[in-house]
């Protein structure tokens, strides 16, 4: 005869073994609804990406994304080089008299926008129909000339890190796409939830009928 104590442990080695085929057989029927929500979460993080990082990128941070994102994952490779199109300032150097090129920062121009807030389009061609903006340099920052240096060579390394500490302001691309990555994992998260939840459903309208 079985003890008090060996069958209340009995009981709940049972019901651990029920829930937990339960739950294998709850994990097998949801497991092809994984794909389906993992797609509708990336066009969840490409909304956000759209419709809130995007617009809180000035027009040269946003001018420069597709090249900081390349130049982010070459830069671990070992002595890369890459076209890079790169906006700088001509200016005379005081010492030599001669011409010379630096790249400006996004803290060194300004983009001027129309009266809805819409980009002017630049009848000078000056970035080249890539983004024709109206650019020119801040009050104080010296230059005679703004040019694109098109197709320029650099070290992917030295291109990651100007665009890092001169255009974002030392934010790295998985911080730029935080909200996007958070709201992507919140939407797979509760779309699973909800469909583990409905198939628990399902499951208690069936289980009388069986």
């Amino acid at each position: 005869m079985k003890t008090p104590w060996q069958l209340i442990t009995e009981e709940v080695r049972m019901f651990i073994e029920d829930r937990r085929t339960r739950l294998k057989n709850t994990a097998r029927r949801i497991k092809w609804f994984a794909v389906p929500v993992f797609l509708v979460a990336c066009g969840g993080s490409y909304e956000i990406h759209k419709h809130w990082i995007n617009p809180h990128l000035t027009p040269l941070q946003r001018f420069y994304f597709g090249q900081y994102w390349d130049s982010s994952y070459k830069s671990y490779l070992p002595n890369t080089t890459s076209e890079y199109t790169i906006l700088a300032r001509t200016i005379t150097d005081p010492d030599t008299k001669m011409e010379m090129t630096l790249p400006v920062t996004d803290a060194q121009v300004e983009v001027i926008l129309g009266d809805e807030g819409r980009l002017l389009w630049d009848t000078n061609h000056l970035l080249d129909a890539v983004f024709e903006a109206t650019i020119k340099t801040k009050d104080g920052v010296d230059d005679k000339s703004l040019v694109w240096l098109q197709q320029s060579c650099y070290l992917d390394a030295e291109a990651y890190k100007f665009f890092r500490n001169s255009i974002y302001d030392n934010r790295t691309i998985p911080r730029i796409w935080c909200p996007a990555w958070i709201g992507a994992i919140v939407i797979f998260g509760v779309g699973m939830i909800a469909i583990a939840a409905g198939d628990q459903i399902v499951q208690r309208v069936r289980r009388p009928m069986q």
